[in-house]
């Protein structure tokens, strides 16, 4: 298909009937080349086939040969991997990464964001 492809630029390049005649013989050739692969494949797949095989393995092979079967999941146990994945995350993310100094002040902001909330609560609104 290089080839063919490097032709064709040429052929752009350097118009002639000849070369013309010459792509669309090899473009046909290509063609069924490809074709006898194709059909060669597909007799190799419908050979796995046989008296012995059964009918949930038929239809199992149809689907995936129509891409009609789900897809299958990216990871053996990915539920398993999901949780594991969030509570590294979760570790990641934790305060106690933190350094003493940093913990401190926040745990100070904490507190004073808390007193806030509580003195907020406490006062009556003018619209109560």
């Amino acid at each position: 298909m290089i080839r063919i492809n490097t032709f064709r630029r040429h052929l752009r390049q350097y118009p002639s009937p000849e070369g013309e005649k010459l792509l669309r013989a090899a473009v046909q050739h290509v063609r069924q080349i490809t074709q006898k692969i194709r059909e060669d494949k597909w007799l190799e797949w419908c050979a796995t086939f046989n008296a012995h095989t059964s009918l949930s393995e038929l239809w199992r092979k149809l689907r995936i040969v129509t891409g009609k079967l789900p897809r299958a999941s990216a990871h053996p146990q990915p539920l398993q991997e999901a949780t594991r994945l969030a509570k590294h995350f979760a570790e990641r993310l934790s305060s106690a990464q933190l350094p003493p100094e940093i913990r401190l002040h926040l745990q100070q902001v904490q507190l004073e964001r808390e007193e806030m909330v509580i003195h907020a609560i406490e006062q009556t609104d003018t619209t109560d």
